[in-house]
């Protein structure tokens, strides 16, 4: 090396320590660290209400509202509403891994993959994303008795990033789905967002 000349110094990277946030309703930013080896993101859609018998007749239940992260393609949607017949599950799009949500079984709400169960007969689902429970009641000009449907389980994605791929520093909004409304307290639960990183 001649004189007067220097080794250029190497700059260390520096990263962010492992660590997670969860977003159990409404609408968040989410600024993305400096993860050394993978940031995962999770999500699933709300569950859908139960409908609920009333004196001679019926009330359905609500959608469940979709989990969404629009600037990475990401959607998890919210289970069908209760109903007389099968409430569908809540689909999923833009994950590594993509899995319906679970549709009714009779009185039962539907669960959500890797999440909250459906519920019993009049129960609200449990979180996050199941469907809440149905119902039934007599229909006395039939004389039978009809059974009503629980919601549909919220659907569920998992996408994992390799190192650089989301940018630190980056700003991401997350929307987390709300469960839908019961024809009375079978209510679906909420979807749920679950950030990790190392």
């Amino acid at each position: 090396m001649a004189i007067g000349q220097f080794m250029p110094l190497s700059v260390a990277e520096v990263f962010d320590p492992p660590g997670s946030v969860t977003y159990n309703s409404g609408t968040h930013s989410f600024v993305v660290p400096a993860y050394k080896t993978f940031l995962r993101i999770r999500m699933w859609g709300g569950g859908g209400g139960g409908a609920r018998g009333l004196i001679g007749g019926s009330s359905n239940g609500k959608s469940g509202g979709a989990t969404t992260c629009s600037s990475l393609g990401l959607t998890a949607n919210g289970g069908g509403y209760g109903r007389r017949g099968t409430a569908p599950g809540g689909t999923a799009s833009g994950g590594d891994i993509n899995t319906t949500g679970g549709s009714s079984s009779s009185m039962t709400g539907g669960s959500s993959p890797n999440g909250g169960s459906g519920g019993s007969q009049a129960q609200p689902g449990k979180a996050p994303g199941g469907g809440g429970g149905g119902d039934r009641y007599y229909n006395s000009g039939n004389e039978e008795y009809v059974t009503l449907s629980g919601g549909g389980g919220g659907g569920y994605l998992q996408k994992q990033y390799s190192k650089g791929a989301v940018p630190a520093g980056s700003v991401l909004s997350f929307s987390v789905g709300s469960g839908g409304a019961g024809g009375g307290s079978n209510n679906g639960a909420n979807g749920r967002v679950i950030i990790e990183w190392e």
